[in-house]
Parts: structure tokens; sequence; C-alpha cells
């Protein structure tokens, strides 16, 4: 139904009301918004037209609002669930789990973003750690198994893949409302970043857009604590 709405106003209080309700679940919901109803409304081009403005923009608010909210809510779930943990168990090498350097992976981390079947791969100095197709997350070794991680990095990626096409319409609209409003809610102060999921070549294409060509924005959306997300920034400033 709000596709279906074609004024602003009233767009906008349909995202208010369905926010509410979707906070009852906003874990699954925001799985499916993301992972399944963005994707298939991207990707064809026969409902391109209801990602038009104003209904476009309402949803890219609604989605972002979700992924925050869930983001936020998830991260600060584990957390917890980690404390608990180590109440239970008696963790000796706390350090080398939880160094006070944030900026760099922890052993913690990167136990539970290594794949089973495959080797743990960590972010170096060499050519991995400076390819700006990667996004922070993945230099950080965020765990890609856990769902609601691997839905926003395959959302970002498609994206990315959106912004870097040749193909204007109401898709790529929708794509700038949705960066908009991940750079609004940034600037607010919205805790949870999950634009760290964005794959660092976004960066380039972002700032040829209007309402995001500044440089609080590029420094707001980049990681500075990676010396690529610091190389990508002031390339990016430099080319506004």
């Amino acid at each position: 139904e709000l596709l279906k709405e074609t004024r602003q106003e009233w767009a906008n209080r349909v995202v208010e009301l369905l926010y509410s309700i979707f906070c009852l679940d906003t874990q699954q919901i925001t799985l499916t918004l993301l992972g399944h109803i963005l994707p298939n409304l991207l990707t064809d081009s026969a409902h391109w037209h209801s990602l038009a403005d104003p209904p476009g923009k309402a949803l890219a608010k609604l989605a972002v609002w979700c992924a925050l909210s869930s983001f936020s809510t998830h991260h600060k779930g584990q957390a917890s669930a980690r404390q608990r943990k180590r109440q239970r168990e008696d963790i000796e090498d706390y350090s080398s789990l939880f160094p006070l350097d944030d900026t760099q992976p922890s052993k913690l981390m990167r136990l539970l973003s290594s794949n089973e079947d495959e080797p743990v791969v960590l972010s170096s100095p060499g050519d991995r750690s400076m390819s700006t197709s990667l996004s922070a997350s993945q230099l950080h070794t965020v765990n890609m198994r856990d769902p609601l991680n691997r839905v926003l990095a395959n959302l970002f990626l498609l994206i990315s893949s959106i912004l870097g096409s040749k193909t204007a319409g109401p898709h790529t609209q929708f794509v700038q409302s949705f960066m908009e409003e991940c750079v609004e809610c940034l600037e607010q102060g919205s805790r949870g970043s999950i634009l760290q999921f964005m794959p660092f070549t976004m960066v380039s294409e972002l700032v040829k857009l209007p309402a995001l060509a500044k440089p609080k924005v590029v420094l707001g959306i980049t990681d500075l604590t990676l010396p690529l997300g610091r190389r990508v920034a002031a390339k990016a400033i430099s080319a506004l």
C-alpha cells in the first residue's frame, strides 16, 4: 500500500505507522525487507515504476530505519550474550580477545568470522587491504555468516552496482534516497553503522550526487580507522 501512495505527507505518515508495527518483530521483517523485497524491486525493471517518488523515497526511509534499528538491537544483543558467556567461562587471555585498540580485528572476531570450510583470511598491508572493491566490514573481518550482516552486505553490493551502471530510472532514484537517508541518520547521531558494509568503490559514485557532495559526508561514510578508508576519503574530497 505504501508504494501506491502519491502524496509525500501521507507516505511519510504510512512510514511512521509501518515502522511502529515492524518494531514488534524488527529482526525478521528487516531480513525479509532488505533480503527479498528490495532486491526484487531493484532488479526487476517491471517494478521500477513503483520506486518513483514519493512512495520510493518513503520506502527508502523505512528500509534505512529498519536496518539501523535491527543492526543496533541485534549487535547489542550479541554483546549481552557474550557478556553472559564470559561470566560462565574462565577467559584468561582477555586482552587478546578484546584489544584496547578496537581498530584491529580481535581474535574473537577472527574466530567468529571464519568459515568452517575455509581458512581465516585476515586483512594485511598487502593488496587485499587496499582493494577498493572491499568494504570496511570485510577488512574488520565481521562475521558474514550472520544473516543480518550477510543481507546488508548483499544489499550494498546491489546498490553499488546500480550506482555504477549507466541505466537511470526510478530504481536509481530510490538508491539515492536510500543513501541520503543513511547519511541523514548518521548526522543525527544514529548508533550502529550499516555503512561499514558499503564497498569503498561507492564513495566516488556517491559524491557525484549533489546532496552528498560534501567533505563532511565523505568523512562520515568512510571508515577513517582504516588506511584504505583514509585514502578513499582523501581522493573523494579532492574531487569535490
